[in-house]
């Protein structure tokens, strides 16, 4: 045991070395139940949708459809910052929510329009073969459950297609699902997608954005009364993960760990970002790690609190976060390697149109948060991939 901490330690040391000369380079300067991530796991039950209702099509609202080319990598932060890595934000509120932005919003542009509906009498997308379409348990799975199955009844209006979903029990068994050809549309996380791409060719075709941004942190967060005022003081104490494979919630902010020589005592998987925060509220856990993403507009905590917040309210104040990871680009809506461009370019354009409309805007919101989508490609992500590369590392490695 001793010596697989040792190396991880060391692996993590080597990564944040990597991403400390990516922000020099660049300058000074935002997806489990309770399994960890792993591969051969046995196919996951699904959750067959039904038809859905038409929906209206009230005003359209500006959504982007191109990537943002101004977006800053990984791990960059602009000048004049008021908040460095692995730092609290200054002047924060009691919460601790306010973290310094690092990335340019993606410029908005129309929506695609209104899709027609065109059934398809057999093959993919037909009442015998519908497309499968699988989500990550990053947040309650009844909650991402429930979501998915609105969004799919929703897809399956605008497109005419037919659809179900699943949410498997880590992040992963989505990722081997692609691989299985059992998921066709995946929603996955930073980390997993780059592990799908690598071992399974899958491709991205859509990242989110919240809050105007298609980049986001991982936070380190503790207990208000904890007496933790940074980073360094979870030192020897218990620290909740969220997944191996988890971005924001396990390899940055471990990365951040290992550079800054910060050795938790105990250390547990808590298998998702709601049970990671939990453990801290609860005081089962010193410190924990999970997404930070900026404020909503009315003022309310966008970052992994908000998943409890319904029913804890004082998470805000009981909950605070005392550390930030560099920039990671947001989570993704991925294809299986052979899915059908045609296929694709449909439900792209309806998810496009989708989150234009406010039935659309809602369903995403509750679903990850998501408050727009825009175009992606694999070279977006490259920054995280070319960290571990440099190191000779593969990406599959974090799956045990």
């Amino acid at each position: 045991m001793r010596r697989w901490f040792v190396g991880r330690l060391q692996l993590g040391v080597a990564i944040f070395t990597v991403l400390t000369l990516l922000l020099t380079a660049c300058g000074t300067s935002s997806a489990d139940k309770t399994a960890t991530a792993g591969s051969g796991v046995a196919k996951p039950t699904t959750a067959a949708t039904t038809g859905g209702a038409a929906t209206t099509a009230p005003t359209t609202v500006a959504a982007s459809t191109t990537a943002n080319p101004t977006a800053r990598p990984a791990g960059t932060t602009p000048t004049g910052s008021a908040a460095a890595v692995g730092t609290a934000p200054t002047g924060s509120a009691p919460g601790g929510t306010r973290a310094a932005s690092s990335a340019a919003a993606p410029t908005a542009a129309p929506p695609p329009p209104k899709p027609v509906a065109q059934p398809v009498a057999s093959g993919l997308g037909s009442e015998a073969k519908p497309i499968t379409m699988y989500f990550v348990p990053s947040e309650q799975v009844d909650k991402v459950l429930a979501s998915g199955n609105q969004i799919a009844k929703d897809l399956e209006t605008l497109t005419g297609l037919k659809f179900k979903t699943a949410v498997p029990t880590s992040y992963g068994a989505v990722i081997e699902s692609m691989g299985s050809g059992d998921a066709d549309i995946a929603w996955l996380a930073t980390f997993a997608y780059l592990i799908a791409h690598q071992k399974y060719n899958a491709n991205v075709a859509l990242t989110t954005v919240r809050n105007g941004l298609d980049t986001y942190k991982g936070e380190i967060i503790t207990r208000a009364d904890s007496g933790i005022t940074d980073i360094k003081g979870c030192n020897g104490k218990t620290m909740a993960w969220v997944d191996a494979a988890s971005t924001s919630g396990y390899i940055f902010p471990s990365a951040l760990f290992a550079q800054q020589g910060i050795r938790p005592s105990k250390e547990i998987f808590a298998g998702g970002h709601p049970q990671a925060v939990l453990a801290v509220y609860q005081g089962n856990a010193d410190c924990a790690a999970t997404y930070y993403s900026p404020d909503n507009p009315d003022g309310t905590i966008a970052d992994g609190r908000a998943t409890q917040l319904k029913t804890y309210p004082d998470i805000v104040t009981k909950v605070k976060a005392v550390g930030f990871t560099p920039d990671i680009p947001n989570d993704t809506v991925t294809f299986r390697a052979d899915f059908p461009k045609e296929l694709q370019d449909r439900v792209v354009n309806a998810l496009l149109y989708y989150v234009s409309q406010p039935n659309g805007q809602k369903q995403l919101k509750d679903l990850y948060s998501i408050t727009g989508l825009v175009k992606s490609d694999d070279s977006r992500y490259q920054v995280v991939r070319d960290s571990l590369k440099a190191l000779g590392k593969d990406p599959s490695e974090y799956i045990k």
